[in-house]
């Protein structure tokens, strides 16, 4: 692994770390503080309610996590922003446009590339073979073994990925 992708890969579990566990914990710590202090210490009526920061946390740990899911839930479920994301996230995705390496590379195109053979030859030996046929054969065959050596299909939309993905596609 190269010393750039060692270092994006520490900045990306850095981001991850930092803004799932300890920007919610200091996030939280401040948003209890300066609520208390700017706003509910000096309002008589909420003061009575919450006479100190600590009966304000604990109020504020039992309701958060119930406006938290809904909103959440909201977000995933009913609003286009989630299903942009996962657009985003599937347009910037190498393995959009090569075969994951693994199981797909050993096995399953591999199995596809046999499936594929074992067709062509069930269509030859009953001489149902028409020309537009073998050409859509040797056409997908020419584009899985062109993905089994390490190529691309399609075209990205975003320049740098196509720069990352050896800038080929049949």
């Amino acid at each position: 692994m190269k010393i750039e992708e060692k270092l994006f890969r520490v900045w990306y579990y850095f981001r991850l770390g930092y803004s799932t566990y300890l920007s919610f914990v200091l996030g939280m710590f401040s948003f209890v503080t300066t609520t208390y202090y700017l706003a509910i210490n000096n309002m008589p009526f909420l003061s009575d309610v919450f006479p100190s920061v600590v009966v304000y946390a604990v109020f504020l740990a039992l309701i958060l996590p119930f406006i938290g899911t809904i909103v959440g839930w909201v977000h995933m479920k009913r609003t286009l922003a989630f299903t942009e994301q996962i657009s985003i996230g599937i347009e910037a995705n190498p393995y959009t446009y090569k075969i994951q390496p693994g199981i797909g590379t050993h096995v399953a195109w591999p199995n596809l590339l046999l499936n594929l053979d074992f067709v062509e030859i069930m269509l030859e030996s009953s001489g149902n073979m028409t020309p537009e046929q073998q050409q859509r054969i040797n056409d997908l065959r020419s584009k899985i073994k062109h993905l089994l050596e390490g190529g691309s299909i399609g075209v990205p939309n975003d320049l740098r990925l196509k720069v990352n993905l050896g800038g080929g596609s049949q």
